[in-house]
């Protein structure tokens, strides 16, 4: 299987989380509470990266924070996240410009912007950079979806499909649905179903329309800066403070912090390089790492998944109140 197209959100760009700040405080029309703020970028970025964006943008004085929320001196000062979609409601940025940043491509260009204006382009483009598909192609999605395609059959018949290059599969059918649904494991009624989820799972979803697949590429970006601001244990301690593991007190399962970490961070991995990661900061004391005393008190799966081999024994919590 390691020749089929696979995804990866590694391959998208990076937006800080400054800037996604700045372009939301930017397109309001007057200061907003520090809890809108938080509550209009959820979809983007955590409370916590919110308001470490909001204090470092308040140290260097582009930010004010008397009784509301302000940006100091509009749209102006966003400038450089805004570029030529200054005139933009927060929508139209959320939507269009910040999804084309996070994938790489220059909103300001003018060839970019004609590329992408058909409504269909963004999802042809998260599908084509998240697969590592050809960037040249990655706003058509009839071409897009057929390289996929394309690719999936060389690997699977390397001898009968050749090298290509290949046609665009203009009126793709039953056969080209039920590849795409292989390759990803979902089950789809149409073409457009399959194609939807083909989209979704580029950007790390098991599924989701435009909209989401357009928050998650932010987010992605965004949640990339802000996580590369903070070590690996520091991250976890935070996922596991808030999580707990019935009936088990201060401590929470290694399987669950994984789990909820790959649902915040991209930087997961996979479960076993997760454990690796978790024994180096236990051995540098970053975490405290704890037994399963009681095994039957936790599920088969839990158990099984979070069992982790550390100093000759096997462990299977994250501690979060410290002995």
């Amino acid at each position: 299987m390691s020749d089929f197209p696979t995804a990866d959100t590694a391959r998208f760009g990076l937006i800080s989380p400054e800037s996604v700040v700045k372009a939301y405080l930017a397109c309001q029309k007057k200061g907003v509470a520090l809890g809108a703020v938080q509550k209009g970028l959820r979809a983007y970025l955590h409370a916590d990266a919110v308001d470490k964006a909001l204090a470092q943008l308040i140290e260097h004085g582009e930010v004010s924070s008397e009784k509301t929320v302000t940006l100091l001196g509009g749209k102006s000062a966003a400038s450089s996240i805004l570029g030529r979609d200054a005139g933009a409601d927060w929508d139209g940025i959320r939507k269009k410009r910040l999804p084309l940043i996070a994938l790489g491509f220059n909103p300001d260009d003018g060839e970019t912007r004609r590329r992408f204006s058909p409504p269909t382009s963004i999802k042809a483009a998260a599908i084509a950079v998240g697969f590592g598909l050809p960037r040249e192609i990655a706003n058509d999605l009839k071409a897009v979806r057929s390289e996929f395609i394309w690719r999936v059959l060389r690997a699977g018949l390397p001898d009968i499909v050749g090298k290509g290059p290949f046609p665009v599969i203009e009126k793709p059918g039953k056969v080209e649905r039920a590849l795409i649904c292989g390759v990803l494991r979902v089950a789809a009624k149409t073409i457009v179903q399959a194609t939807d989820a083909l989209a979704a799972r580029a950007v790390g979803l098991d599924k989701g329309n435009l909209d989401a697949v357009k928050e998650r590429l932010v987010a992605t970006a965004a949640n990339r800066v802000a996580a590369a601001k903070e070590s690996f244990a520091t991250k976890v301690i935070q996922v596991a403070s808030k999580l707990s593991t019935p009936p088990f007190e201060g401590r929470v399962a290694i399987a669950q912090v994984y789990d909820q970490y790959g649902e915040l961070f991209p930087d997961a991995g996979s479960l076993a390089s997760f454990k690796d990661r978790l024994i180096k900061s236990a051995i540098n004391r970053e975490i405290q790492l704890g037994r399963l005393d009681l095994p039957e008190r936790m599920s088969d799966d839990l158990r099984l998944r979070s069992e982790t081999t550390w100093n000759r024994e096997e462990v299977h919590f994250v501690v979060t109140e410290w002995k």
